[in-house]
């Protein structure tokens, strides 16, 4: 029943913002929540139990957990967040909002640098270089964001530490954390299951793997692709391939 909130709220959300006059007020909750939530990934970074350099650890992944999800699925929902910011931030006219939309997109890369995750790291930097890519105009104060991410990155041994997690070691189980064996592989024969219209939405939660115990416990297949098939099959991921390319013709 959760899962089916999620798919309820967006049609909502896309109703509302297909009818109402002024769509971008939709944006105001939707961006207070996710810049009130990287606060708080901030301020359990620094001042948690596992403060610092201690979530840049591999066996800390699940630490960020107690904000009640994953490391990784928080890096995902702030950089959709900062990427919704950095929009509004390129179209907004007026100074005020501007300014704070600068301070959240702050916060949001902030937030999700403080995550450790490096699938974060590396939806942050595709964010900010499509952001870059596209900018019109003056785009000096995106720059001043970006340099000022850059510089914050740089400066940090555990952020490198984290980025740099098995590159070079030559052994890819390790390089993605144990998700080739612990997770993409016991998961792959179960497509064949439910091949054409999937499983369901988050259908990891209940699949064979996981009550079985072959894979790690996590509710996310830790890929976007395999778990579009896993939930809606074949015919929800092309559809969902041709929504992409709708939104990128608009």
């Amino acid at each position: 029943f959760a899962p089916a909130l999620i798919i309820a709220g967006c049609a909502i959300a896309g109703l509302l913002a297909a009818n109402v006059r002024d769509p971008r007020w939709i944006l105001l909750p939707v961006l207070s929540s996710a810049v009130l939530l990287a606060a708080l990934v901030c301020v359990f970074a620094l001042l948690g139990a596992s403060a610092g350099a201690d979530l840049a650890q591999q066996e800390s992944r699940r630490s960020l957990s107690v904000l009640g999800l994953h490391a990784n699925e928080l890096g995902l929902l702030l950089n959709m967040a900062l990427a919704l910011a950095i929009c509004a931030l390129g179209t907004s006219r007026r100074a005020a909002a501007r300014v704070a939309l600068a301070l959240a997109c702050l916060v949001l890369m902030a937030g999700i640098l403080m995550t450790f995750s490096r699938g974060a790291f590396l939806g942050l930097a595709v964010v900010i270089l499509y952001a870059l890519a596209t900018a019109r105009g003056r785009s000096w104060l995106l720059w001043g964001l970006v340099a000022l991410a850059l510089v914050v990155a740089l400066s940090s041994d555990s952020l490198a530490q984290r980025a740099l997690h098995g590159v070079g070691g030559g052994d890819l189980d390790f390089l993605s954390s144990g998700r080739i064996d612990a997770i993409w592989l016991p998961l792959i024969p179960e497509i064949l299951d439910h091949p054409i219209l999937g499983a369901g939405h988050a259908s990891i939660l209940w699949s064979q793997a996981a009550q079985a115990r072959t894979i790690l416990p996590v509710s996310h297949p830790h890929s976007a692709y395999l778990a579009s098939l896993l939930d809606v099959g074949i015919v929800g991921s092309v559809l969902t391939a041709l929504f992409f390319a709708h939104a990128w013709r608009l």
